[in-house]
């Protein structure tokens, strides 16, 4: 089974954190929009007092992103493989 992958470049959502701020205002857009911003406080809280940033990158975010409203990013198709090379 061939199924599509759009991955999210790491570096495009360090470029992006959600920060406290980000949570709060979010929380105000309805029930389910609260619920994700609770439950993501705790990832915050983690990101802020262990790695030592701001925020948290929206990795999952972008691709939920993208599954709702594709013309927002620019893609290309291409052809891929993973390989595994050990030393």
């Amino acid at each position: 089974m061939n199924l599509p992958m759009t991955p999210i470049p790491y570096d495009a959502a360090m470029g992006t954190l959600v920060t406290d701020a980000d949570l709060d205002l979010l929380a105000l857009r309805g029930r389910w929009f609260a619920w994700a911003a609770q439950s993501s406080r705790e990832w915050l809280a983690f990101c802020k007092s262990d790695v030592g940033l701001p925020g948290f990158a929206p990795c999952d975010w972008m691709a939920a992103a993208y599954l709702d409203n594709p013309q927002l990013f620019d893609r290309a198709k291409v052809n891929a493989s993973l390989v595994s090379e050990w030393a």
